[in-house]
């Protein structure tokens, strides 16, 4: 809870870049205390560390200079990805008074894997448990660009899913408390991705990353 140990830590390491893996709270405690101590790196995260709500915050202007936002999914903000205006398009008729958080899009390439996974197993005559696990292992799952598409059968070399999307934070585009009918943005604007690095490219995936200690 206390976070002065971690801040000084920080501070006195003096990197030019943190990445986080904590909860919003936890990062705008982080960042803004940090930035007491006059301590402004770039700051990025794994993907529960950030979100767009944190834009209406005190922190929302250092995280609009100096944060990264890192994620598996595309925003709200993106332009050009096919599935995301179907889903704006769907919502804008069913649900127009909802807000506009990019949780919603998680929630449908969610929906849309386990759809086309019932259409498969279905279609092979077999819902049992096992059949859609048999079925997950035979299809990839079409994201339609709100995500790198997905398989999970044969090699986990060929399967694991090695890109990302990088985020610009931009404050200005931020419409704090706007609806679906209303229109704007949650803040973020891309930079690149999807993408990997070469060392992503180049890793190895021959066993499990974790193994129990029993």
């Amino acid at each position: 809870a206390d976070k002065t140990p971690v801040v000084s830590a920080l501070t006195a390491a003096d990197a030019d870049m943190v990445w986080t893996t904590v909860s919003p709270s936890g990062l705008a405690g982080l960042v803004g205390g940090a930035n007491a101590e006059g301590y402004l790196p770039m700051w990025s995260g794994n993907v529960p560390s950030f979100s767009y709500l944190l834009l209406g915050s005190a922190v929302g202007p250092l995280l609009d200079t100096n944060y990264i936002v890192s994620n598996y999914i595309v925003t709200w903000n993106t332009e050009g990805v096919a599935g995301l205006d179907e889903m704006k398009d769907w919502m804008g008729k069913h649900n127009p008074e909802l807000p506009i958080p990019d949780s919603y899009i998680l929630g449908c390439t969610e929906a849309m894997a386990a759809h086309q996974v019932l259409e498969r197993a279905a279609a092979d005559g077999d819902l049992t448990r096992a059949g859609v696990i048999a079925a997950f292992n035979k299809v990839t799952v079409d994201y339609k660009g709100l995500a790198p598409n997905q398989s999970w059968g044969g090699d986990a070399n060929d399967n694991v899913i090695r890109e990302t999307y990088s985020y610009d934070v931009v404050l200005a585009d931020y419409d704090a408390g706007a609806t679906i009918a209303d229109g704007g943005g949650t803040g973020t604007v891309l930079l690149r991705g999807p993408w990997a690095s070469d060392i992503t490219k180049a890793q190895v995936y021959d066993g499990a990353c974790f193994k129990s200690g029993s």
